[in-house]
Parts: C-alpha cells; structure tokens; sequence
C-alpha cells in the first residue's frame, strides 16, 4: 500500500485558460474509463535487469497518447493529438473528453470545478461509483490541485479508496493504481465529481461488479463476505492463482468446507489487496492450491510470514487439484460436523458449468471434480473412489461429459443425476433451478448475470454469491441468451436487481440493454 502522494501545483491561471475551450461530452461507459486508466498504469516506462517501473511519466508540459506512449516533443498541436502527463490530463483521457472537433482535450484542476460547469458535477460520497472522479480544486480553495480517478472503495467500511492517478513524488513518477484514505482526503478538500458523459441507464435494475483486475474483485468481494464493520475472525483463506479459472471454482468448494473467503495471486506475487486482506482477517490457516509451478515456493513463504500456516494443496494442472482438494474438502466437512455426501462433476476443458455451480458449492462445500469428455483421470477415479461418496451430479450436456461416462458411472454403482441444457447458458440456469431446489437458502434475489467466456469478476465473487444464496447465469458477451432473458422475465420480481458482473466487454452494452428491459417490464 502506497502513502499518499504530494503533487506538484497545476499552474491555475494556465488551467483556467484552458478550460475555456469549448469540449464535447462523449459518451463513455464506467469499465471503460478504468480500462483506459490500467493501459497508463501498466504502461512501461523503463525496464532493467533489476527493475521495471511502470506508468506514463508526469509532466505538465508533455502529451502521450492512449497507448501510453509519449507525443513527440517536435510534433506541432501536440496537445489535440494525446493528453496531458499531468493528473488532470490523465483523467481526461480515462473520460475520453475530446474537443468540439473530436480532438484530445486535456482539462484542468480547474475547469472540473469550475462553478456552473455543464459537464462535471460534484456528487456525495454514498453516489461515488467506479469511474468517478476525486477532486481537489483551487476553485474552492484546496491547498494541493489534483484530480483522482475513483476506482473502488477498498473496505466496507469506506474508510480507504483505490485511486488511479497521475503522480509525481520522491518513490513514482507517473501512473499508478493505490489505496487513499477518504478522511486525508477531505482534510486535503478533495470533492467528489462527475462527467456528465459517463453512462449509468441501467443502475434502477442492475448493479454492475467489476474492479480493475481479478485481484481486485477477490478483495472487493472478501470484504463483502466478511465486512471491517464487523468484528470478522476466519479459521481459514483459500488463495488461487489468477492464472487459473478453473483452480478458482475449486477454491470456492473448498472455501464453503473451511468457512473462509477466496483470494487472488500470481505465481511469483502477493499483490497489496491480497495481503491487506490476509492481514486484516488473521486466519489460522491459507490453503494455498497448486504445485510450485503454478504459485512459488518463495511466495508461499511471504503469505506464511503474514503470520499463518500455509497448507499446499498440490497438482500440476486444475484437475490435480481438483483430485487432491477432495481430500480436504472431505476432513474439513467432516470436522465442522457437515459431511456431504454429492459430488460435482464438470469438463476441465471449459469454465461455464462450473462457474454457474460455484455458488453452490460454496455455500454447501460439496466437492467439484474436473473430468475429459469420455475419461476420468486416474488419479481422480482414486480420489472419488476413496471418499466413498456414492451421489454425483454432471453438469453440461452429452457435448461436455459422454453418456458412455455417464453408463461408465452407473454402472460402478454411482447414483447420478444430469442438469444440463442445450447450450451453457441454459444449463446455467438448469443450474440455478437445481440450486433453489436444494432447500439450502437459494434464490433468484439478486441473481447473478456473467460472460460464460470472459468472467474473471464473476469468478470473484461466485463464492459471495453463494453465501447470499444468489444464483448466477452466464450469457454470451455479445447477446443475451434467451433463456437468461426468459429466466429474467419469470422471476423479475423476485430478482429485483441483479448483479452482472465485468464490465461491458465481458457483458456488452446490448446484452445489458436486453436484461434491463426483462427485469422492467417484463418483455
């Protein structure tokens, strides 16, 4: 976690010059504003054998282009062909604010706040949502100009934001993604602002969940599983790899069986949210998955140092260690006096029938194992074989797990039920009947809308949806699938608002147009 940073003193009566240029509001969506930031915050600026720095580097007299890149110094009208280096030419670039003739339009301090402005507003700090702007402005008298993009609320409890901006300080020079805390910030006089060109035509009907990374999403959704408000102990934290959808579908059966939430990492690296929440929830133990191929030894050893027993679960790939978690998930189950006695079977080659059961999983801690089409590894036949469950549940059609697989199962004495659909959009919602019809607590109250293809935000967060007992359904990115739309239609008022998650290139603008006016009126 970065300190704050102090920034250097946009010139006010330069910026109000500017600011009187007249611009045009161009339509943008939230997801897209914080895409265009992570372009600048991982651009590389300079790289070593010791180091990479990343970030555009800040200046108030130079211009880069969306890219990152830097407008050469030479170039006549630089400033219409990227945007300003500083930290309002940043955020004017996250908003793609352009000029009446559609050119780079680099606005200032000043001119977001300026008073009677038909394009900025300032708003509460309760309507402060991804994509909005933190602002601290000579017009009202703050001490230090500066203009932060809002990127999320880091706790529950909003007392620290993640902020993206343009940066100039002793430790960075340039772009960056850190955590700010909301009280400095008003003591600084930063305001919360708006662009009137930011598009929200769905919030009365949809909350969308999505964060800047996968790291982000598993922070965001752990603190909405076990909130700072409230005094939290977990016996237990089940960290994944990133890199591995599957491994995180695992994660949150696993998560149901200890009682803990899932959390993200990359192979060599313990990102600061994924430390912070270990950090805050002092859990006795982490159940780390996968071999030192997939998560290192060395970053095993920093997650320890936080102060708690690491517990590997290994396997080379996601069906090892969906085969080697069924042993824990078993003992933990049986240790918390809720044995289970059903497993789930899914393709390994594929993520949408897990990830619609993932909810269910986690709120049952039943086991999920990752089989081929035709076969069951041999390893995975052991692991079934050895915890004498005898219900098994396939999820997907004939085209995901054979019916010769299916006979194969029977045959050896499994009892076995199929829940499928002719497409994985309809078995997500076969799925979702199949959960209410547990009698566990689910629902289709706030039910879950994801990509079956781009989900890394759903993924997050499908543990959280099973504590809540909210179904989830995926869809084409592009369309939403017609049994989603019908499953959306008989359940509208029940579901009341629903949750997609991602952002408009995992659920587009159209699928989402199509879900608000299901949930509307019905049609």
């Amino acid at each position: 976690m970065h300190r704050t940073r102090s920034i250097l003193l946009a010139v006010v009566a330069a910026c109000i010059a500017i600011a009187m240029l007249p611009t045009a509001a161009f339509a943008i969506s939230r997801d897209l504003v914080l895409q265009r930031g992570n372009v600048w915050v991982n651009h590389v600026q300079s790289s070593s054998k010791s180091r990479t720095v990343h970030g555009v580097p800040y200046s108030q007299s130079k211009w880069a282009y969306e890219s990152g890149s830097l407008v050469a110094t030479s170039s006549k009208n630089a400033s219409s062909i990227g945007y300003r280096t500083d930290c309002s030419g940043f955020a004017s670039m996250c908003w793609n604010l352009r000029d009446s003739s559609g050119h780079p339009y680099s606005e200032c301090t000043a001119g977001f706040g300026a008073k009677g402005s038909k394009k900025y507003f300032q708003i509460s700090k309760a309507q402060l949502i991804l994509g909005d702007m933190v602002l601290a402005s000579a017009v009202w008298g703050a001490p230090s100009p500066h203009a932060i993009i809002f990127a999320g609320w880091v706790d529950a409890a909003q007392t620290q934001f993640w902020a993206m901006e343009q940066t100039s300080s002793s430790t960075h020079n340039g772009t960056i993604l850190h955590a700010r805390s909301w009280q400095a910030a008003v003591d600084r006089k930063f305001r919360p602002y708006r662009y009137v060109g930011l598009e929200d035509p769905y919030s009365d009907v949809e909350e969308n969940i999505s964060a800047t990374d996968a790291y982000g999403s598993a922070a965001a959704a752990c603190d909405a599983a076990y909130p700072t408000t409230h005094t939290v102990t977990v016996p237990a934290i089940v960290i994944a790899s990133a890199a591995q959808p599957a491994d995180q579908v695992t994660a949150a059966s696993l998560a149901g069986a200890v009682g803990g939430p899932v959390l993200l990492v990359s192979k060599g690296s313990l990102p600061a949210m994924t430390a912070a929440e270990i950090t805050r929830l002092k859990p006795k133990r982490v159940f780390v998955l996968g071999s030192t191929s997939i998560i290192t030894g060395a970053l095993a050893s920093r997650i320890a140092a936080l102060g708690t027993t690491v517990v590997r679960i290994r396997g080379a790939n996601s069906f090892q260690i969906s085969a080697s978690s069924l042993r824990y998930i078993m003992a933990e189950n049986a240790a918390s006096k809720h044995p289970v006695d059903t497993v789930y079977l899914s393709t390994g080659h594929g993520i949408a029938d897990s990830l619609a059961a993932a909810p269910i999983l986690a709120r049952t801690g039943r086991p999920l194992l990752l089989v081929d089409r035709d076969t069951m590894p041999s390893y995975t036949r052991a692991a079934l074989k050895a915890s004498r469950i005898k219900k098994i549940v396939l999820l997907g059609s004939g085209s995901a797990i054979s019916t010769k697989q299916d006979r194969g199962l029977r045959k050896a004495g499994y009892k076995v039920i199929r829940v499928q659909g002719t497409n994985s959009s309809k078995t997500s919602v076969a799925i979702a009947a199949h959960a209410i019809s547990l009698d566990v607590g689910f629902k289709w109250k706030s039910m879950g809308v994801a990509s079956k293809s781009s989900c890394t935000d759903a993924l997050a967060w499908a543990y959280a949806n099973g504590l809540t007992g909210a179904v989830l359904v995926t869809t084409p990115t592009a369309k939403l699938d017609g049994s989603v739309r019908s499953a959306a239609i008989s359940h509208r008022v029940d579901i009341g608002k629903a949750r997609v998650y991602g952002g408009a290139g995992a659920v587009s603008q159209t699928a989402r147009k199509s879900l608000a006016t299901a949930l509307r009126s019905g049609k």
